[in-house]
């Protein structure tokens, strides 16, 4: 089955289910398995984007121990899976209740022997995606040094998952109902460059549950190269 692809499974209440991925289904790549708690909704009464990011951490912590990665074994080793990038999409909300389904697959090893993974998150009733991520690792010791992932890793690496590779959306400044904000930390002392995120909002009024816009003023243009993170060497 290629990447695109629909797969017939079943939901939790055992009802034949559709769901439509960017990656090979297989048993394996199962990360996650959980439902959302009415304390992880916002006023919208949908899972704040926040728990959306939680849960793709745990499948990243989990797909990784499946390879012997564990947070025991890389203590154990003195090394650490550091996330260098990542870029999330969310296209469908969840409620309370709804079971979610998560997939990872490692795509890619690039240049200073950076891991790219792919996630889903899936609604296990619908089977639709709500949200897809892609991540890229790297794994260091206490100096700094990039290490070689495990061979098992790189040949688990699924060429075709990596043609439905996410592309980076660049961003600029508020446009109609969206708006694209940039986000920068910073040393305090040394002013140095930690991290830097790109992000896109939609605004909403509760009463009526419809996008706004908002007002002018409160945007400005932000530079195309900040916001387009270069490709994976």
């Amino acid at each position: 089955m290629g990447n695109g692809s629909l797969c017939l499974t079943r939901n939790l209440a055992g009802n034949p289910v559709w769901i439509a991925t960017l990656m090979d289904v297989h048993e394996r790549w199962i990360t996650y398995r959980g439902a959302v708690d009415a304390w992880e909704c916002d006023q919208m009464q949908h899972m704040n984007i926040q728990h959306f990011a939680r849960r793709i951490g745990m499948a990243e912590r989990y797909l990784l121990a499946q390879f012997g990665l564990s947070s025991s074994a890389l203590h154990g080793r003195q090394l650490h899976a550091v996330a260098r990038r990542e870029h999330i999409a969310f296209a469908k909300e969840l409620r309370a209740g709804c079971p979610i389904v998560g997939r990872s697959v490692p795509v890619a090893v690039g240049g200073d022997h950076q891991l790219r993974l792919q996630h889903e998150l899936i609604n296990g009733i619908s089977g639709d995606i709500c949200m897809t991520a892609c991540s890229e690792y790297a794994l260091v010791d206490s100096g700094g040094v990039h290490h070689p992932w495990p061979e098992a890793l790189v040949q688990a690496i699924d060429a075709s998952a990596s043609q439905a590779e996410l592309s980076w959306r660049p961003s600029a400044g508020g446009s109609g109902k969206i708006v694209h904000i940039e986000h920068h930390l910073q040393e305090a002392v040394t002013g140095r460059e930690l991290v830097t995120m790109a992000t896109a909002h939609v605004f909403f009024d509760v009463a009526s549950r419809k996008a706004i816009a908002l007002r002018d003023g409160l945007t400005r243009p932000v530079s195309e190269t900040a916001a387009s993170p270069p490709a994976l060497s």
